[in-house]
């Protein structure tokens, strides 16, 4: 099969499977329950994200794409984002871009599984970016203890739906996950 045809399968296949995935799971807590705390609140963020001046910038010491992190003032409904200025191309190995990280979330949104953090397109200096609302509250695996983490079957299905609907980075080794992390069957 030539390049697009095998593009139009995936997309195919992903929407296949986040519709049953999306069906299975449970219903999602309220706004403020949990770290999910954009659930319910896509636009008030999306323009915030977009507008919010950025005060400050930090390099994230993990990641093959190499992150940055940018900080808004205190108050506002979001205190920080990651954001990557990526140009299309090979990274760590695989086919990336910033708009990557903007059609996942968008792609969560189509199929309601409120798996990814809100993520908009914005300048940033002079160069075009995804920003991504940064999620308080997670850690990375390494540094939980291994007998609180889902089973190994619920690991590998949590694990194919990030990579398919996450982006980001591809490595376990980077992975994270919420304090009092639930997987939906």
């Amino acid at each position: 099969m030539n390049r697009p045809t095998l593009t139009a399968v995936a997309i195919l296949a992903t929407l296949a499977l986040g519709a049953q995935v999306s069906a299975q799971a449970p219903a999602p807590a309220s706004a403020g329950a949990g770290a999910k705390t954009w659930v319910g609140r896509y636009a008030e963020l999306e323009e915030y994200l977009r507008k919010a001046p950025i005060e400050r910038v930090e390099d994230v010491p993990l990641g093959v794409t190499k992150p940055k992190r940018a900080f808004f003032a205190p108050g506002g409904p979001v205190g920080s984002v990651s954001f990557k200025q990526l140009p299309m191309g090979r990274h760590g190995g695989f086919w990336d871009a910033y708009q990557s990280e903007i059609a996942a979330y968008e792609l969560d949104r189509l199929l309601g599984l409120d798996m990814v953090p809100v993520t908009v397109e914005r300048r940033v200096g002079r160069e075009l970016a995804s920003v991504q609302m940064w999620v308080e509250g997670c850690r990375m695996v390494k540094d939980v203890d291994q007998a609180a983490c889902p089973s190994p079957v619920e690991w590998a299905k949590q694990a194919c739906r990030q990579r398919v609907f996450e982006g980001g980075d591809r490595g376990l080794r980077h992975a994270m996950r919420r304090r009092a992390a639930t997987v939906p069957a």
